[in-house]
């Protein structure tokens, strides 16, 4: 089976479309892409703006952007959509990232995030949310959201199954993995950092520049809802009406398709993705044109 992706160059003003050949395997898509050595370095801090001359990619099912780069010391992915919904499912059942060194699909080791912006934090940004939510709350609604999602705690676990081991990890780096995210434009963005190799007494991934490897994202998942009495205009469930959607986040890197094309959940969102990619870690800085 076939599926066009659209490939954007970070600074959002080019697209090009490339067929590229997607595998079904227990109902989830394998997808070749490539990992990009940067010319300029990559800070960790929920901003698209150092990914502006890495090409990334759209899937438009999911309506998720994916950028992948390395360079001899660390692996970099840049995660972003505008689905409300799904930043709420992050931030309480997380966002795992498998990591397969084989090049494969094997669901063994990887991290689990789970964190990422409140409900203020969205409206600060200037973010929709969904049914008029914003203004229908009132201050016992709204204090009863902060108190729930005070009890909510960023977390980074580095997991092995094959191990049964599990090691909770700062968010900064200083152990090895780093997480950061942002809503820059309205668009939740978020950048996970693996070095390739484990720092002392830290995690790491065990792969070299050049190696292949499997990437699996997987999201989605709600977990325990808010009581629905919380959530006024249509929160509990139902697609958001624009706002949400729609539009590309102009001259930032890792842009989103424009025209309409990142509108709510829909049915086809709701509930658990995956998304498994495929790519050969860059081993030497690409030349500058």
């Amino acid at each position: 089976m076939r599926k066009r992706n659209t490939v954007l160059s970070g600074n959002g003003m080019s697209a090009v479309l490339i067929v590229a050949v997607v595998v079904l395997v227990g109902g989830c898509k394998s997808q070749e892409l490539t990992s990009h050595w940067p010319t300029e370095p990559v800070a960790i801090d929920g901003s698209p703006d150092d990914w502006s001359d890495l090409p990334t990619t759209y899937f438009e099912t999911q309506g998720v952007v994916l950028g992948l780069s390395n360079d001899s010391t660390n692996l970099r992915i840049l995660f972003r959509f505008r689905d409300i919904m799904w930043a709420q499912a992050i931030h309480r059942t997380g966002l795992t990232l498998w990591l397969d060194v084989e090049g494969k699909k094997n669901k063994i080791r990887g991290i689990r995030y789970k964190g990422g912006p409140t409900l203020a934090q969205m409206q600060e940004a200037g973010v929709s949310l969904p049914g008029g939510m914003g203004s229908r709350m009132g201050t016992e609604q709204q204090e009863r959201l902060q108190q729930q999602e005070s009890n909510l705690v960023e977390e980074l676990i580095w997991f092995d199954e094959k191990e049964g081991t599990e090691r909770l990890l700062p968010v900064d780096g200083s152990l090895g993995p780093a997480v950061a995210y942002g809503i820059p434009k309205g668009v939740f963005t978020y950048e996970i950092q693996i070095p390739l190799q484990a720092v002392e007494g830290g995690c790491g991934l065990g792969a070299s520049v050049g190696q292949t490897i499997g990437i699996g994202t997987m999201w989605g998942e709600m977990g325990k809802r808010p009581d629905r009495g919380d959530m006024p205009g249509g929160m509990g469930g139902g697609p958001p009406p624009g706002g949400v959607g729609g539009g590309r986040p102009g001259g930032m890197g890792g842009g989103l398709p424009g025209g309409g094309g990142m509108g709510g959940p829909g049915m086809q969102r709701l509930g658990k993705q995956e998304i498994w990619m495929k790519t050969q870690l860059a081993s030497r800085p690409e030349p500058k044109e």
